[in-house]
């Protein structure tokens, strides 16, 4: 089983999550103020204008799929209802995925990777195994069906923002020893 490393928790201004997902500040923003949505950040300083939105590495996996989503042309409401849909152990397990001492590179679960899957108008979240009898199913009931399907690996986006995060940490520690 896989454990969460012990780190104090990093919080990120809004300006920085763009960054780190390669997207406007304003997309950010109405991530985080769009009730459809429902993406909160971790912690708000302040009200009003000149307060500051902090976001955690959960928030930013969060962003990460609902803009995602957006790019692939799905609404607010139904982003906030796929995002809803996924367990925030599914994110931490993906986030930290390192086992006891294990320091390299996570590789993607042996049974398959976790997929956000969009059918006949629900989302559900599937996990190795599960998802090949899911698109078995669906596609053996396919005559007369007017639904398609969409599928977002979790895996790779999570692991995509991980990426970033470490190489922002231990871009910071340089920073920190060369001063």
């Amino acid at each position: 089983m896989a454990r969460k490393r012990k780190t104090a928790q990093q919080l990120y201004a809004t300006k920085q999550v763009a960054a780190i997902l390669d997207v406007a500040e304003w997309r950010v923003k109405n991530f985080s103020e769009g009730g459809a949505y429902g993406l909160p950040p971790s912690q708000t300083v302040g009200s009003g204008r000149g307060s500051r939105r902090l976001y955690g590495a959960m928030d930013i996996c969060r962003l990460a799929i609902a803009n995602e989503l957006v790019n692939c042309g799905f609404t607010p409401e139904t982003v906030g209802r796929a995002v809803r849909e996924i367990p925030e152990s599914l994110l931490l397990e993906t986030l930290y995925p390192y086992h006891d001492d294990d320091e390299e590179q996570p590789e993607e679960p042996e049974e398959g990777p976790p997929m956000l899957v969009y059918m006949y108008g629900n989302w559900k979240v599937r996990e190795g195994g599960t998802f090949d009898e899911a698109l078995k199913h669906h596609f053996s009931n396919f005559q007369g069906v007017s639904h398609g399907i969409f599928i977002l690996n979790l895996w790779s986006l999570v692991s995509g923002v991980r990426e970033k995060l470490e190489a922002l940490r231990d871009q910071s520690k340089v920073l920190v020893k060369g001063d």
